[in-house]
Parts: C-alpha cells; sequence; structure tokens
C-alpha cells in the first residue's frame, strides 16, 4: 500500500485509520510531521481536510498536506485549494505521488524562509 512505498522511500510513516487516532498518535509520539498524506473521506465523519486544519492548528504549523480521493468522489475544491493542500485522485502512480510531495515540501520551506 501506500505506507510500504512511502517506506521504500526512506520516510518514517506514522499510519492511522480515522482522524482521532492520527490525533492520538501525533500527540502521544510528540510528531511534527513533514507532511500529511490523507484520503479526503476518512471512516469517522471527519474529512481528509478536517484532519489537515486539525494538525496544523495543534502544532501551529503549515504542514504540507497531500489529499488523495477516488475518482468519483465529489470534494470542495476551492476548501481544498484554499489550504494550500494538493489533491490526487485514484489511482495514484506512485512517481506522481512522489512529485507531489517533493513539490509540496519544497513550496512549503519557500514560503517559510526569509526574505533575503
Amino acid at each position: 500500500g501506500m505506507a510500504g512505498l512511502l517506506k521504500s522511500w526512506g520516510w518514517i510513516v506514522v499510519s492511522a485509520t480515522s482522524a482521532a487516532e492520527a490525533l492520538t498518535r501525533i500527540r502521544a509520539n510528540d510528531i511534527k510531521p513533514k507532511v500529511i498524506v490523507c484520503d479526503y473521506h476518512l471512516p469517522d465523519q471527519n474529512t481528509g481536510l478536517d484532519l489537515i486544519k486539525r494538525i496544523r492548528r495543534e502544532l501551529g504549523v503549515p504542514v504540507p498536506a497531500v489529499i488523495v480521493t477516488g475518482g468519483g468522489s465529489q470534494v470542495p475544491l476551492q476548501d481544498i485549494d484554499a489550504e494550500g493542500c494538493a489533491l490526487l485522485i485514484k489511482p495514484v502512480l506512485p512517481m506522481t505521488l512522489r512529485t507531489t510531495i517533493d513539490t509540496m515540501i519544497r513550496r512549503n520551506k519557500i514560503a517559510r524562509s526569509p526574505l533575503q
């Protein structure tokens, strides 16, 4: 799956099956994620966008984020864009995922670096 793919690229992956589990793991392990990759539709009545906003608010950092969704589902594109998240439609090719993650992290570093 996606977690295995990310691990094969050298990432330390913290997986969760719900927004509540993700937040619990982040708090319990004092994790500062470099990037969030999540489904838009989560099983606990939250959306991936809700989760991203909560993590960012708790950490006080605009963590780069990639939202993944199925092709037929309705997602609020304007809201996702307004939060500065990338959106990928399943099935996601590995290189598309990698390029998107790299781009989001690079964009975040540029946005946070002081002007010269």
